[in-house]
């Protein structure tokens, strides 16, 4: 999912116009914060052998956080370099978990 930045109408009334201003003002930060626009992987099955998965994010993922974990095991990125189409992941165990891709 892309975040997408605030476009303000072109002819505006000025009380209007104040408002588009505070509404740019207070959504710039979030479009500009990389770890809110991600994709969710959900079901991800990772074992000791690196995998790689899409993310579906068509840039290179920047980080990734894991959501939810069904056992105890480490994750670790083992892409280099990054890609616009997958991330490999890798485990200390095997696990199941959810990964949000940044």
């Amino acid at each position: 999912m892309t975040l997408k930045a605030f476009q303000k109408p072109s002819s505006l009334t000025p009380d209007l116009e104040v408002l588009a201003r505070a509404i740019n003002d207070y959504t710039q930060p979030l479009t500009k914060n990389p770890l809110l626009d991600g994709y969710l992987l959900e079901g991800v099955s990772l074992t000791t052998a690196a995998k790689a998965f899409p993310h579906n994010l068509n840039r290179p993922w920047n980080g990734f956080v894991i959501t939810d974990k069904k056992s105890f095991a480490d994750v670790i990125s083992v892409s280099t370099p990054y890609d616009n189409k997958t991330i490999t992941l890798q485990a200390n165990a095997t696990v199941t978990v959810d990964v949000w891709v940044f």
